[in-house]
């Protein structure tokens, strides 16, 4: 059995390659498809993104989100808060990825994929700025988190140009699971030990590790022969409360140890991500900038 991450989307982001992208990021990438044409959509749009999503669900790489706009809004109504309420309100988007990841947080074993142990999904951004503005009317009533924030500088991921096939068959490749796990199990295991433990020599050690860790998976990304893009991505943790206080020493050692290729802060932001039953929880991913 394994533990899986998924990342989630709105209903407009396959117009851009940020699905695309995070295919090379995470397990699977949930796609909400519509039921009919919302807003400046066509039918001829939602065909193209169906047969994609078929095909990247018969990968095991995708999972296809059925989304109809009067369910959702019924949903919306549902929410406890009236600062979240609004802000789902005024942002449907943001909406959209919120509540697939809540959806998906409710998955039962029985509906889960074959070999799947659990699932751990979060939104997905396409910028920083789409971040900050879907999340900025979360700040009051508790909903403002201490998040760690990881940010990988350089990556190289496939170009908007590059075939889904090309993809799939670079994430068979045994170099590149192995170091996307390892790097994704130091953020689930070594962040919340460090900020228990406060330990000099421990964090010593772990900031080598990850720099090392770092390293492994740009190699592996690196053998793909698809065209690619740098892109900065930015990985979110919320931190709970029992860690909270021992986060900014922390995170002021890591910082003084972050090779160029990767950089750690901590502030007080918006998140949508309620950590009460866990010490640090994935709260998002944002990509950062791009460059060719």
């Amino acid at each position: 059995m394994s533990d899986e991450f998924w990342g989630t989307f709105s209903i407009y982001d396959h117009r851009r390659p940020l699905y695309r992208q995070s295919l090379i990021l995470f397990d699977r990438v949930v796609i909400p498809i519509p039921s009919k044409p919302v807003g400046n959509q066509t039918q001829e749009e939602l065909d193209a993104l169906k047969a994609d999503v078929d095909y990247l669900e018969n990968q095991d790489a995708a999972r296809s989100f059925p989304w109809d706009s009067d369910e959702f809004h019924e949903w919306q109504k549902t929410i406890k808060g009236e600062v979240l309420s609004g802000a789902l309100t005024r942002d449907p988007l943001f909406a959209t990825r919120f509540l697939i990841s809540e959806e998906l947080r409710n998955l039962t074993q029985a509906m889960l994929p074959p070999g799947v142990d659990s699932v751990t999904a979060m939104p997905v951004y396409g910028t920083r700025e789409k971040y900050e503005s879907a999340t900025k009317d979360l700040e009051a009533q508790g909903l403002e988190k201490l998040t760690l924030e990881v940010v990988l500088k350089e990556l190289p991921l496939p170009a908007d140009n590059v075939s889904l096939a090309d993809i799939i068959e670079f994430r068979k490749r045994e170099h590149y699971r192995e170091s996307l796990y390892a790097l994704r199990k130091w953020q689930r295991e070594q962040v919340p030990k460090l900020l228990k433990a406060n330990n000099e020599k421990e964090l010593r050690q772990a900031g080598a590790d990850f720099k090392r860790l770092v390293k492994q998976y740009n190699a592996a990304m690196n053998e793909a022969k698809y065209q690619k893009v740098t892109t900065g991505v930015c990985s979110i943790l919320a931190i709970g409360a029992t860690l909270a206080a021992g986060a900014t020493p922390l995170v002021v050692a890591l910082s003084a140890l972050a090779p160029p290729l990767f950089s750690f802060k901590s502030l007080m932001t918006p998140c949508w991500k309620q950590v009460a039953e866990k010490d640090c929880a994935p709260a998002g991913l944002v990509y950062a900038m791009s460059r060719l």
